[in-house]
């Protein structure tokens, strides 16, 4: 009554097993390699909620809520979700559902909720549900419930407001799924997610389980397959240091050995023969997919199977709505304010570009996160790419005369770092938008360039002028606020380009708000980086290498150190640093030359040889290496570190 089989299911039943059930109900019976399991149907927790009269207590909590104020949300969250928690099974679902998990007969399963309407245009926060692994006969019941109470997280109930979902029925299955313990996982496009050639299908695979890929925790191998031909056209080997693994009754984090951090992560008879399997899959939905799969004991297995409605020709008919996520990866982290970020991303919108071509329309490939008062640049890898091959495009001659010019019609303010009255600083932010193309184009041949088409010399003093520009705006845009709007120094990096020019300052809640955090791209301001996730269908992924006791990267300026981390992220972490200390930051501006010129090394995730950082250590002759991606996530302040910049290689010789 309260459960079904997936061999009980098909793809016509989203409505009582949610969409995850329904796929694997549809693939269960078209023969699909798919673990054994059952789901629970939405009707249980329809009857649960009314069979103990929670859900008359839970409207009433919902009723009391302001969906403007967080912790109104936050307050009722945890209410209904202690309510739901705090409260027993009635018998006869807690019977069944026993019953059910002891016939399956597997020590261990994946406990999964499935939202009845997920992913549609009324219900976008479904994909925030919860999920739990490794789930054993003692925890089972927990997690279905906790499966459900996820209806009522902060953002399940603020997305209730904003899309008036409150007088509709907003349900949930729980799919429960023997687990498979992988020893390599991933996904698979049957279409190409990028160029979206439909001849080409894209396989990724990492050590582990699957949620690494997933949780953007980890880079994945990529293998590009021709469909037709059935062949392997190219393979992207990633080195993965970590991996997602099974413990007891939960799952850990944990070190990729050593002899395999490099490797191939299947072999290329297994990648023809998991390709073959999504082909199948496509051919039997008739329409390309989005595929979850996991390898374990040599034995391929689908987890997941979800239309991909993200391609410009075609859309879904079978009423399951789902979309492909596109990762992000962190370009840079630096101490700018909100209006920087802001012209940053008009700088980086398609109208601005001087090269505008149709096909690169797609909004948004960078978004800014303000976390822990840094501003995380978060960018699109295929728009690196493409600014990549439009840089080294680019008449050099016209683009260095271009950027001259406009270099000098502003060189005045940036230098003397002017703090500019109202109808000035309106001036001087027009000016920039008129000029952000070519800077921005500059950038990027300067971090790519090629020795052959511009010289060593120019480029180190174009590098000086785009570094002069970025510390200088910034100091104009924090200096011309503070004189406009005279105001705690601190609110100064959290106002608006429009709330400086107008002299409209919002309320001292929402700038708190915006201290704490927030999210920009596309032109609007978000509350979080999650509500850009969800909005565009992206995540975040960054490089890992936290388990690593040595890095490697390139060698600025030579020498042997040893000496304590001091990570620096932004300017108010300038005056912690000491004398001898080792500095080490995402990238570093002129801010911070006080701090290296007292380094005994300076390491760098970002940047190439004539980055701020190589220039600087070149000219103050400190040993440096750049290019460590992830480096300022692996080292804590005070490890002792050994700067071999003569191999450009960071050891660590003892953590704190």
């Amino acid at each position: 009554m309260w459960t079904k089989k997936f061999n009980q299911l098909s793809k016509s039943d989203i409505t009582i097993a949610g969409g995850k059930g329904a796929s694997l109900g549809e693939m269960t019976c078209a023969k699909f390699p798919v673990p054994p399991g059952f789901v629970v149907l939405s009707g249980a927790i329809e009857h649960f909620l009314t069979e103990t009269d929670l859900s008359v207590e839970i409207e009433a909590i919902l009723k009391k809520v302001n969906y403007k104020d967080i912790n109104s949300v936050d307050r009722a969250s945890n209410q209904i979700r202690d309510l739901i928690a705090d409260t027993k099974f009635p018998e006869d679902i807690g019977k069944e559902i026993e019953k059910e998990f002891k016939k399956l007969g597997a020590k261990f399963v994946a406990v999964r909720s499935s939202a009845t309407a997920e992913d549609s245009s009324v219900a976008s926060w479904a994909g925030e549900l919860e999920s739990y692994l490794n789930v054993d006969e003692s925890s089972f019941l927990e997690a279905v419930k906790k499966c459900w109470s996820s209806l009522f997280t902060p953002r399940a109930i603020f997305y209730r407001f904003e899309k008036n979902l409150n007088d509709q029925k907003v349900s949930v299955a729980v799919v429960v799924q023997a687990m498979i313990q992988s020893e390599v996982s991933g996904i698979a496009f049957t279409v190409h997610p990028v160029t979206e050639d439909r001849s080409q299908m894209v396989i990724e695979a990492g050590w582990g389980l699957g949620e690494a890929i997933v949780g953007g925790l980890i880079t994945p191998d990529a293998y590009v397959i021709n469909k037709e031909k059935h062949k392997i056209l190219d393979k992207n080997i990633s080195e993965q240091s970590m991996m997602i693994v099974r413990q007891g009754s939960g799952v850990v984090q944990t070190v990729v050995a050593k002899e395999k951090q490099g490797r191939q992560k299947l072999t290329d008879k297994q990648i023809l023969e998991l390709a073959k399997i999504c082909q199948k899959i496509e051919g039997h939905y008739n329409f390309p997919q989005d595929i979850e799969w996991a390898l374990e004991a040599g034995k391929f297995y689908i987890t997941q199977s979800r239309p991909i409605t993200t391609l410009k020709n075609g859309s879904t008919t079978d009423g399951m709505l789902y979309q492909s996520k596109k990762k992000f990866i962190e370009l840079i982290h630096v101490d700018f304010p909100l209006a920087m970020a802001e012209l940053t991303d008009y700088g980086e919108t398609i109208e601005t570009l001087p090269w505008a071509e149709e096909e690169f329309k797609i909004k948004p490939y960078c978004v800014f996160e303000r976390k822990n008062g840094v501003i995380y640049y978060w960018y699109d890898p295929d728009g690196i790419e493409w600014k990549k091959q439009r840089a080294g495009q680019f008449d050099k001659k016209i683009l260095k005369k271009k950027v001259r010019e406009t270099y000098a019609d502003i060189k005045d303010v940036i230098e003397k770092e002017k703090a500019l009255s109202k109808e000035d600083f309106k001036k001087f932010v027009d000016k920039l938008k008129g000029y952000w193309a070519w800077w921005d184009c500059m950038w990027w041949m300067i971090e790519y360039y090629d020795e052959n088409k511009l010289e060593i010399e120019d480029l180190l003093c174009l590098r000086k002028e785009v570094e002069k520009l970025a510390s200088g705006t910034v100091a104009v845009i924090r200096n011309s606020a503070a004189r406009i709007m005279p105001m705690d120094k601190k609110y100064v990096d959290v106002l608006l380009v429009e709330e400086v020019i107008k002299g409209k300052i919002p309320s001292i809640n929402v700038l708190k708000e915006r201290l704490k955090e927030y999210a920009y791209t596309d032109g609007k301001l978000f509350k979080s980086i999650a509500e850009v996730e969800d909005k565009f269908r992206i995540r975040r992924q960054q490089e890992i290498i936290s388990n690593r006791e040595a890095f490697t990267g390139q060698v600025a300026y030579p020498g042997l150190v040893k000496g304590r981390v001091r990570i620096i992220k932004s300017r108010k972490e300038l005056h912690f640093f000491k004398t001898g200390e080792i500095l080490v930051s995402s990238t570093t501006t002129p801010d911070f030359l006080p701090a290296m010129r007292k380094a005994a090394a300076i390491i760098s995730e970002q940047g190439g040889a004539i980055c701020h950082a190589a220039i600087t250590a070149r000219e103050l002759k400190k040993p440096c290496i750049v290019g460590i991606g992830g480096v300022t996530q692996s080292l804590k302040n005070g490890d002792l570190i050994e700067v071999d910049a003569n191999n450009g290689m960071v050891k660590i010789l003892k953590r704190l």
